[in-house]
């Protein structure tokens, strides 16, 4: 009996982590609860936390200020070597 709720209370720490993380706190807990706590723990801890990731655009390049700039009209991320926007049409002045 006292397996069982070490397991389940070891289930739900690897799920509190898993939300603090911006994961599925839920699915991670349903995960350590079918295989362990422990490798669903070691599983996350190689997952990492997801907000540490950079955002990339639709070609997996990183978005960042040297690559992007906000649309004047949609306040949309647009490359900065575009000459319309995507989002909304509007032609905009390459800054390259």
């Amino acid at each position: 009996m006292e397996l069982l709720l070490l397991w389940i209370g070891f289930a739900i720490a690897v799920g509190f982590l898993a939300a603090k993380w911006q994961r599925s706190g839920f699915g991670w807990f349903l995960l350590a609860c079918f295989i362990s706590p422990l490798l669903a723990g070691i599983f996350l801890l190689i997952a990492g936390n997801a907000t540490n990731q950079q955002p990339r655009d639709e070609a997996g390049n990183f978005i960042t200020p040297k690559t992007h700039v906000h649309c004047p009209d949609c306040r949309e991320l647009v490359r900065m070597d575009a000459r319309k926007c995507k989002h909304c049409q509007a032609a905009l002045k390459p800054l390259v």
